[in-house]
C-alpha cells in the first residue's frame, strides 16, 4: 500500500513538473512578411539568406511563365549553388560549393545566362586549379571582387548545337579596385544606333577604404564609408554578344552624386522600372545611431543611354514609414534591424500594388539560449536564421508606367505654328473691342493682327516675345449701366509651380472591429475627397486630396472581425496654376502699357516663346494666351447718408453735451471737464456736467453717473467720425476721382448737419474766440440744384438764444472742424482728401473767400461761379435750431421713457454725400453715379473685392434688384 502511495506521489510530481516545464516554454512567432510563410516561396533557413535576385530576360515588360523555375527569386547563394552544379564536366565538392556559396554577396542576372556576381576572399588561381571550379584564370584586385558571369561551350566543341555547356566566371578587371567593390546591379538597352548599352552600378569603399589607419607618427584615424558608383558599357559591333560584354567600352566610373553620403554607408543598389520612370533602391545606414541599422532608401534617377550620363532628380527618401520594434506585429519594411538588398521581380507591373520588394533582414535574430524565469512575457518573435528574406507589397507611391508602343512616322518636314488668343480676364465669353496682336523675334516684327486670335506658322529654334492689348477707350457713362467701362488694363501674371510627391502615404490605423457579417458586406475600396484634418494624425487634408481608405488584416475571433485602415492620400502637384493679379486702379501708365502693345502672354512671360524642331512630321502648335482686365468702376451712389443708414454707424449717442458746442469726442470731452471747473466756465451753469448744472439737480451721485456715459458716448462718437473719413477718402474720393477724368466737371458735395433739442437755453452763451464762416445748404429742384449761403459771425458772449439758434450754428461749425481733422489725417486716414486740400480743390465754410468777400449776409451759387467751377470737393455746415421731433417730457427721471434723457440722440451731426455734374453754371446730377444703389450695398461691394479692384459684380447687383422687386 505504501509502496502504491509512493508511485502516486511520484506520477503526480512528475506531471506538475511537466506542466511548469510546458507553462514555462516561451512562444515563437515567426516576423511579419517573411517568405517561409507565404506560399509558393523559397524557405529560409537557419543559415543566412541575402541578397534576393531572380533569372529575367533581358526586355523589361516580357511577360513570363509565372510556374517557370526561372521566375522565382531566390538568395544569391542558391543561385550560385545552381550554376556551379548545373551541367558541370566535373562535380564540386561540398566543401568547395559550402566556400562559395558562403562568400557570394549578391548576384544580378542580365539575361538567364549572363550578368554579375561579387564575391568576398575570392578563390585563388591555385585554387581554382586544384578544385576544377569553373572561374578565369586570372587574378583578382581586392578582398572583394565583381565578377561577370556568361554560358559558353565546354572546352569550345565543333558541334555548336551540343548541350555540353557551363556558366564561366571572369574577374570585372574594368571596375574592381585594390579595396571592396560590390553588389552590382546593371541596366541594358539598346540606343538609337542599335548598340547595347549596359549601365552598371555598384557599391564601392575606394574612395574611404579603411575604418581606421595609422599614421607614421602614431595618430589613429576614424573613417571608411561605402559609397554608389556607375558606368556605361557600349558594344563597338551590333553582332557582339552579351558575354562579350567584359570587351565592352567602359566609361570613367563615377560617384552616383545625390545618392550618397560623407560619413554614412550606401550599398545593395537596384533599378526599378528600368524602360520608364526608374527609380533607384539602395540601403543605406545614414541618420542612425546604431551603425548596423541599414534601411532601405529611394530616389529617382534619369538614364540618358544616349549620351550615356545618370543624374539623380529627387532627394533620397525612406520607402515607407520606419517602424520603432521589430516584434512580430511589425508591418513596415524598415525597422531597427538590419534590412538590405531590395529587389522587386521582373516583370515590373505598372501597378505599384501589383509588385512585391524583397530584401534581407535580421530582424529577430535568435538569441542565445537562456533559462526560463518562468514569468509572462517570455513569449518572442524569432528569425530562422541571422538574415532571412521578407516579401512586402510595394508602396503605392511608386508606380510603373508602361510606355506607349511608338509610332514611327513617314520622314517629312515639321511644321510648327502659334495659336494666340487675347481673353476677357473677367469673363473669357465676352470679347475684346478693339484687339491687337503683334508677334516679334529678335530681328522685328513678324505677324500683327486687329483681332483677338492669331494662327501662323513659325520657325523652329528662333525665339518669339508675343504681345497684345486694345486700343480702345471709352469716356462715356451710359444710363442703363451699373459700372463704367472704359477699356482694358493689363495684369501681372504670378505663376506657382509646386513639386512635390504625388502621393502621401498614412500609416495604419487601428483598432476598428465589426461584426463578422457586416465585415464581408464592407466596401473595401471606398474613394472620398474632404477638407479638415484627418482624425488621429492631424494631417491637414485639401479639397482636391483623394483618399482611399482599405480595410486591411482582418483577424476573425468568434464573429468579430479585428482589422486595420490603410489610407492613402493621393495629391497631384503637377498642376501649374497661372493666378492673375489685378491692378488696384486704373493708372495712366498702365493704359499706356495696353496702347504701347507691351501686355506680354503668358508663355513670353515665363520662358523664351521658342520651340526645337522634332525628329518627326509632326505638327506642333503652341497655344498661347494674352488676358486683359476690364477697366470697370462700379457706379458710385448719387446720395450717401451717415444717419442712422449705414449699419457700421450709431446715431443713437449725443455728439454734443446739454447746453455745449464742442463735438463730444474722447479728447475734448477729457479736456472740458477741466474746463468747466476753470474761473471762465465758473458762469456756464447751463452746461450739463457743469457743477452748479440748473436743470440736473440728481446730486453728486447722479452727477458722476453722467460722466461716465457721456465718456461711453465719446468713444462711439470718435468711431462714427472715424467711420465717416475712412468711407469719405477711401471708398468715395477715389471712385470720383476716376469719374471725373472721364466727365471732368464733376463736384463732390458734402454736406454737414448738426441738430439741437427743443430745450430752451433760457440763459447762457457762447465762451470763445470769434467765429467766422459761410453757412451753406443744398437745395435740390426738380431739374438742378443750388447752394444758399448765409455768412455767420459768432463773437464771445454771443447768446445762445431761447430758439437754440446759435448754440445749433456752434455746433456745426465744430462739428465740420473735427470731421476736416480726421478727412486731413494722412496717417491713419489716407491721402486722397488731402490731396485735393492741397492743390487748392476744395471749397471750406470758413475759406477767407467766402468769410471776406462784400456779398450780402445770404447769397447763393450763381455769385460765387469761380469759386464752384475751380473746386472739386465743395464742404458745406448748416445749424438746425432742433430736431421737429414731438416731445411731452416734464423733467429729468432715469429709466422712465418720458424723461429728458431720451433728447440724447437729437444732438447729433448728420453728414450727406451728393455727386453731382457742374454744366453751365448749375448743378445737376452726375451721370456716372448710381441712382438705385443704397451706399450701404456700394461700402459693401468694395469690402468683399480684396484686391480693391473696383468692378462691377452683375450677377449680384441683378439678384438684389429680384429682392427688392
Amino acid at each position: 500500500m505504501n509502496q502504491f502511495r509512493q508511485l502516486h506521489l511520484e506520477f503526480f510530481s512528475l506531471l506538475v513538473l511537466s506542466m511548469i516545464i510546458i507553462s514555462c516554454t516561451p512562444k515563437i512567432y515567426i516576423p511579419k512578411q517573411n517568405v517561409s510563410l507565404l506560399d509558393n516561396e523559397f524557405k529560409n533557413s537557419s543559415k543566412d539568406e541575402i541578397a534576393p535576385s531572380q533569372i529575367k530576360d533581358c526586355e523589361c515588360f516580357k511577360i513570363q511563365d509565372s510556374g517557370s523555375y526561372q521566375n522565382q527569386v531566390l538568395p544569391s547563394s542558391k543561385h550560385v549553388a545552381n550554376m556551379l552544379n548545373s551541367d558541370m564536366e566535373f562535380s564540386v565538392r561540398k566543401s568547395t560549393l559550402e566556400y562559395m556559396t558562403k562568400n557570394v554577396e549578391s548576384v544580378y542576372f542580365i539575361d538567364s545566362t549572363t550578368g554579375f556576381a561579387s564575391f568576398s576572399h575570392p578563390p585563388s588561381p591555385e585554387f581554382l586549379i586544384g578544385e576544377y571550379l569553373p572561374f578565369e584564370k586570372d587574378n583578382h584586385a581586392g578582398g572583394t571582387d565583381i565578377f561577370f558571369f556568361y554560358q559558353d561551350y565546354i572546352n569550345q566543341p565543333i558541334d555548336e548545337n551540343s548541350n555540353a555547356k557551363q556558366i564561366y566566371f571572369r574577374s570585372f578587371s574594368k571596375v574592381n579596385s585594390p579595396f571592396w567593390d560590390s553588389h552590382p546591379s546593371a541596366v541594358t538597352k539598346n540606343n538609337s544606333k542599335n548598340q547595347c548599352v549596359t549601365l552598371l552600378i555598384f557599391s564601392s569603399d575606394r574612395e574611404s577604404p579603411f575604418s581606421r589607419a595609422i599614421t607614421l607618427t602614431g595618430d589613429t584615424i576614424y573613417g571608411g564609408s561605402t559609397d554608389l558608383y556607375y558606368t556605361f558599357g557600349k558594344t563597338q559591333r551590333l553582332d557582339t554578344n552579351a558575354k562579350e560584354m567584359y570587351r565592352y567600352d567602359w566609361t570613367p566610373i563615377r560617384k552616383l552624386e545625390g545618392a550618397n553620403t560623407n560619413q554614412f554607408n550606401e550599398g545593395s543598389p537596384f533599378v526599378y522600372c528600368q524602360c520608364c520612370d526608374p527609380t533607384l533602391f539602395f540601403s543605406s545606414n545614414r541618420n542612425n545611431a546604431n551603425s548596423l541599422d541599414f534601411d532601405l532608401y529611394a530616389v529617382k534617377l534619369e538614364i540618358d543611354f544616349e549620351n550615356l550620363s545618370l543624374r539623380t532628380t529627387t532627394e533620397p527618401e525612406l520607402v515607407d514609414v520606419k517602424s520603432k520594434t521589430t516584434d512580430s506585429l511589425t508591418l513596415s519594411i524598415n525597422t531597427p534591424a538590419d534590412e538590405r538588398f531590395p529587389f522587386i521581380p521582373f516583370p515590373h507591373k505598372s501597378k505599384s500594388e501589383e509588385n512585391n520588394i524583397y530584401f534581407s533582414s535580421d530582424r529577430n535574430k535568435k538569441p542565445e539560449a537562456k533559462p526560463c524565469d518562468c514569468e509572462r512575457g517570455n513569449d518572442r518573435t524569432e528569425n530562422f536564421g541571422g538574415y532571412d528574406i521578407y516579401r512586402y507589397q510595394l508602396p503605392a507611391k511608386y508606380s510603373c508606367t508602361q510606355p506607349e508602343e511608338p509610332i514611327t512616322p513617314p520622314v517629312y518636314e515639321p511644321k510648327l505654328f502659334a495659336d494666340i488668343t487675347i481673353i476677357n480676364m473677367k469673363n473669357i465669353s465676352d470679347t475684346i473691342i478693339s484687339p491687337r496682336i503683334i508677334i516679334k523675334d529678335d530681328n522685328g516684327e513678324l505677324y500683327s493682327t486687329d483681332s483677338s486670335r492669331i494662327y501662323v506658322p513659325l520657325d523652329f529654334n528662333k525665339k518669339y516675345y508675343v504681345s497684345g492689348g486694345s486700343s480702345y477707350r471709352s469716356f462715356e457713362c451710359l444710363p442703363n449701366s451699373d459700372v463704367i467701362f472704359r477699356g482694358y488694363l493689363p495684369t501681372d501674371e504670378e505663376v506657382i509651380t509646386k513639386n512635390m510627391d504625388s502621393s502621401v502615404k498614412i500609416e495604419y490605423i487601428s483598432g476598428f472591429t465589426m461584426k463578422a457579417d457586416e465585415y464581408l458586406k464592407l466596401n473595401k475600396d471606398s474613394v472620398r475627397y474632404e477638407k479638415g484634418i484627418l482624425f488621429l494624425k492631424g494631417y491637414e487634408l485639401e479639397t482636391n486630396d483623394k483618399i482611399r481608405t482599405i480595410p486591411v488584416n482582418g483577424r476573425i475571433e468568434n464573429n468579430t472581425v479585428y482589422y486595420d485602415n490603410q489610407i492613402t492620400i493621393t495629391r497631384y502637384w503637377n498642376k501649374i496654376d497661372v493666378v492673375p493679379i489685378r491692378y488696384a486702379q486704373a493708372t495712366q501708365n498702365n493704359i499706356e502699357k495696353v496702347l504701347s502693345n507691351s501686355v506680354f502672354s503668358v508663355k513670353t512671360l515665363n520662358d523664351e516663346y521658342y520651340a526645337a524642331k522634332p525628329e518627326s512630321n509632326s505638327i506642333t502648335v503652341i497655344k498661347d494666351t494674352i488676358y486683359l482686365m476690364p477697366d470697370e468702376l462700379i457706379k458710385p451712389p448719387c446720395y450717401c447718408e451717415f444717419a442712422g443708414v449705414l449699419t457700421s454707424y450709431q446715431q443713437n449717442v449725443p455728439y454734443f453735451q446739454t447746453g455745449y458746442w464742442e463735438v463730444n469726442t474722447l479728447k475734448n470731452y477729457r479736456r472740458d471737464l477741466q474746463r468747466l471747473e476753470s474761473g471762465k466756465f465758473s458762469d456756464a451753469k447751463w452746461i450739463e456736467l457743469h457743477k452748479n448744472n440748473q436743470y440736473f439737480g440728481e446730486g453728486l451721485a447722479g452727477r458722476f453717473a453722467r460722466f461716465n456715459e457721456y465718456e461711453s458716448y465719446a468713444r462711439t462718437v470718435d468711431t462714427n467720425i472715424s467711420k465717416m473719413a475712412e468711407m469719405i477718402v477711401n471708398n468715395i474720393i477715389p471712385v470720383f476721382n476716376a469719374i471725373d477724368s472721364i466727365t471732368p466737371g464733376g463736384k463732390l458735395i458734402i454736406s454737414l448737419d448738426a441738430w439741437s433739442d427743443r430745450r430752451p437755453v433760457k440763459r447762457g452763451w457762447y465762451i470763445g474766440d470769434e467765429i467766422n464762416y459761410t453757412e451753406g445748404t443744398l437745395i435740390e429742384g426738380a431739374n438742378f440744384f443750388d447752394v444758399k449761403f448765409q455768412k455767420v459771425n459768432l463773437i464771445n458772449k454771443s447768446s445762445l438764444n431761447l430758439n437754440n439758434d446759435t448754440l445749433s450754428r456752434l455746433r456745426a461749425y465744430f462739428g465740420y472742424r473735427e470731421l476736416l481733422s480726421k478727412l486731413l489725417d494722412t496717417t491713419n486716414i489716407g491721402t486722397e482728401f488731402y490731396n485735393y486740400y492741397k492743390q487748392g480743390l476744395v471749397l471750406l465754410p470758413d475759406d477767407s473767400r467766402l468769410t471776406a468777400s462784400k456779398m450780402k449776409s445770404d447769397f447763393n451759387l450763381k455769385e460765387i461761379e469761380d469759386m464752384v467751377k475751380n473746386s472739386k470737393i465743395i464742404l458745406l455746415a448748416k445749424g438746425n435750431y432742433f430736431d421737429p421731433t414731438e416731445f411731452k417730457i416734464p423733467r429729468y427721471i432715469r429709466d422712465v421713457d418720458s424723461s429728458l434723457f431720451m433728447l440724447d440722440t437729437i444732438r447729433r451731426i448728420d453728414v450727406r454725400i451728393n455727386t453731382l455734374q457742374y454744366e453751365n453754371g448749375v448743378l445737376i446730377k452726375s451721370p456716372c453715379c448710381n441712382e438705385s444703389i443704397p451706399c450701404v450695398d456700394f461700402q459693401k461691394k468694395l469690402e468683399l473685392n480684396i484686391r480693391k479692384v473696383i468692378f462691377d459684380d452683375r450677377k449680384q447687383v441683378k439678384s438684389r434688384k429680384r429682392l427688392k422687386k
